[in-house]
């Protein structure tokens, strides 16, 4: 395999209080994945709401985030939905 992604539900059902250890988790993932030559990348149940922590992750280089993007875009359209989630990820680029 070349590359592996997490499956991030468990983080986007939990409570703030418990966002963090899992965070943390993940990122101990993804580190050792790196370190085992993966491309490490992320998606399931990721929201406007919880994306922007999930980025601080910087071995994570793919995040799958079509379901709420399209879901949103039924209200706004896909124009607005799109750039809405670049908004918040800009902050996060990376080289």
């Amino acid at each position: 395999a070349d590359e592996v992604e997490i499956h991030t539900g468990r983080y986007s059902l939990a409570s703030i209080d418990e966002q963090p250890g899992i965070l943390k988790s993940l990122e101990t993932f993804s580190k050792s994945a790196v370190e085992a030559g993966l491309k490490v990348c992320a998606g399931h149940g990721l929201t406007y709401h919880n994306v922007t922590q999930l980025c601080m992750i910087k071995e994570i280089v793919e995040l799958n985030i079509g379901y709420s993007i399209i879901t949103r875009a039924l209200f706004s359209g896909l124009g607005a939905a799109v750039r809405d989630m670049k908004d918040l990820l800009v902050a996060y680029e990376r080289d």
